[in-house]
């Protein structure tokens, strides 16, 4: 693996439906170039599968995390792990409210004992109304992440630019965000993942390099890429410097469902 490599890595995990036009103009090389590494990468494992995150408003639910020192448990309830170093993994769930939430968390603290960190945000806003195509457009993207917006028109019977301009408005409002997930094992970067009651002050150490982020009141989680673990090192210090009681987590495993 070399930059180039870890370069379109970084612009898969950010956004999985970027054009690979557009990435192969970013990084500087051809299209077919890009297209055989891509498939390359696939096909060592390098990354594994292509997930779509969700925003639960969309269907009336909240989120809520919860972090653990122990890992091994599994259910259809979580939405997303974050297996880190540390001995720790981050959950996600989904749920009606934060009755449920909790009640998920508290089945989870059965198995796994009690978590260091519970964390219920508050809904934001979504400046966005939610049709019946939007769902379609949702259900049909969790099958194929990355389905160009062609064969889903297609599949809607619609035209492409209403389907276009619908999935830009999910993403601009963060209400999905496609997924490459990465075996970190065979690579040398490094994905953080950083709770702290001042997130939105450290949002500037990562750049363009934010993977994930959910935050409300100051509280907030961050998932942030680095190239490579002297660059995790630098963005750690400056990290602490700026909120000192910033947890931070290296992750080795992840994945979304």
């Amino acid at each position: 693996m070399d930059e180039t490599d870890k370069r379109i890595i970084f612009q898969l995990m950010k956004n999985a439906r970027t054009p690979l036009s557009e990435i192969s103009e970013k990084i500087g090389i051809s299209a077919q170039a890009l297209n055989y590494r891509v498939s390359r990468l696939q096909e060592s494992g390098i990354i594994r599968k292509f997930s779509l995150h969700v925003n639960p408003q969309i269907k009336g639910l909240i989120s809520g995390f919860a972090a653990f020192r122990n890992s091994g448990y599994e259910s259809d309830r979580i939405v997303s792990k974050f297996k880190c170093l540390e001995e720790i993994t981050i959950y996600e769930f989904n749920g009606k409210d934060q009755k449920q939430i909790y009640e998920f968390i508290n089945d989870a603290a059965g198995k796994l004992g009690e978590p260091f960190m519970r964390y219920i945000p508050e809904p934001r806003q979504l400046n966005m109304a939610f049709g019946k195509m939007d769902l379609e457009i949702i259900e049909i993207l969790k099958v194929n992440p990355r389905l160009p917006v062609l064969n889903i028109a297609e599949k809607l019977n619609a035209k492409p630019s209403v389907v276009r301009k619908r999935l830009a408005m999910m993403e601009k409002n963060r209400v999905i965000n496609a997924v490459a997930e990465i075996d970190l094992t065979k690579t040398d970067s490094t994905i953080l993942s950083i709770i702290s009651s001042s997130v939105e002050k450290l949002f500037p150490y990562f750049g363009e390099n934010i993977i994930f982020y959910i935050s409300d009141k100051g509280n907030g989680i961050i998932v942030g890429y680095a190239e490579n673990l002297k660059k995790a090192r630098g963005t750690i210090e400056k990290l602490r410097e700026t909120d000192p009681s910033t947890q931070v987590m290296v992750v080795y495993e992840y994945e979304f469902n």
